[in-house]
């Protein structure tokens, strides 16, 4: 809701005329209890009710978190803008501001994300990762309420909302890399209506736009999509765009970092040769917790 709200307060800007509204929907991924396991495959889940309704002209426009928005989509969907990022990093949630490196041996920490999870433990092997559902309000409670020592959320969410009463660490990109199209507000449209997409072309950030691309075409040449347990984060500058690559095993006992730069008119083959490089290096035999003997940093 309040990704929809900032992109409703772009839009009153860029044109003060213009009257909108916004239609809540409630997705599968909403529904998910709290003692469901994440799944590689639940490619989707928060955004395949509000496409058909998007498909159906119930909204004219579909707003998403870029991660959750599959590499593959609809033919009759287009990626009208994305906003401008916020910070794409991860944050560790306590009531005491410990960080990730200091927070006490054995402490519990929550976490909905396969990456977040191993990528963890790669630097914190003795923490109990637990796993966790729910909106931001309901993961955070669990730390208010002493349920858990700590969650790790997007910090984007987090600038978002500014919850009280806890207090927030962000953590290093190097440590817990983010996933593709973190921090980035994505607005669809359907690709026949010209004149929405006109509209969405007004509220559209270039820079992010160019670094998000980037990351989603990483993650389409190693085959994956968006809910692929692997961190991937482009920065872009005037003269180079960067790429950033972490992944784990599940168990947090092996990782690959990788790292490359090229022209930011050409993100998508820097993005395509890590890919690639990935692939030469086991990552994806990484993922399944079976990693090659030269797998691993």
């Amino acid at each position: 809701m309040r990704q929809a709200e900032i992109l409703v307060e772009k839009l009153s800007s860029a044109f003060p005329d213009q009257d909108t509204k916004i239609v809540k929907i409630r997705t599968s991924g909403d529904a998910v209890g709290s003692d469901r396991t994440p799944k590689v495959q639940d490619k989707g889940m928060f955004v395949k009710e509000i496409d058909r309704a998007l498909l159906d002209d119930r909204v004219d426009v579909a707003v998403h978190s870029m991660k959750d928005i599959p590499v593959e989509r609809d033919e009759g969907i287009a990626l009208g803008a994305i906003l401008e990022r916020e910070d794409p990093r991860d944050a560790l949630i306590t009531t005491d501001g410990c960080t990730l490196e200091n927070i006490h041996s054995a402490a519990q920490v929550g976490t909905g994300s396969l990456r977040r999870r191993a990528l963890a433990l790669y630097a914190r092997s003795d923490l109990n990762i637990m796993d966790i559902r729910g909106n931001v309000d309901t993961r955070i409670e669990k730390v208010r309420s002493g349920e858990l020592d700590a969650v790790i959320l997007a910090q984007a969410g987090i600038l978002r909302l500014r919850p009280e009463d806890v207090r927030t660490t962000v953590i290093p990109e190097d440590v817990i890399t983010p996933a593709a199209g973190q921090g980035a507000i994505g607005v669809e449209a359907r690709a026949d209506d010209d004149e929405i997409r006109s509209i969405l072309e007004r509220v559209d950030h270039f820079s992010s736009r160019q670094e998000v691309a980037a990351e989603r075409c990483f993650l389409e040449g190693v085959g994956g999509g968006c809910q692929v347990p692997i961190g991937v984060l482009a920065r872009m500058s005037s003269t180079v765009l960067r790429l950033q690559v972490a992944v784990a095993s599940p168990d947090g006992k092996w990782r690959i970092d990788l790292a490359g730069e090229g022209s930011p008119d050409d993100g998508s083959g820097t993005a395509s040769k890590l890919a690639k490089k990935l692939v030469s290096l086991g990552g994806l035999d990484l993922l399944k917790g079976t990693p090659q003997q030269q797998g691993g940093s």
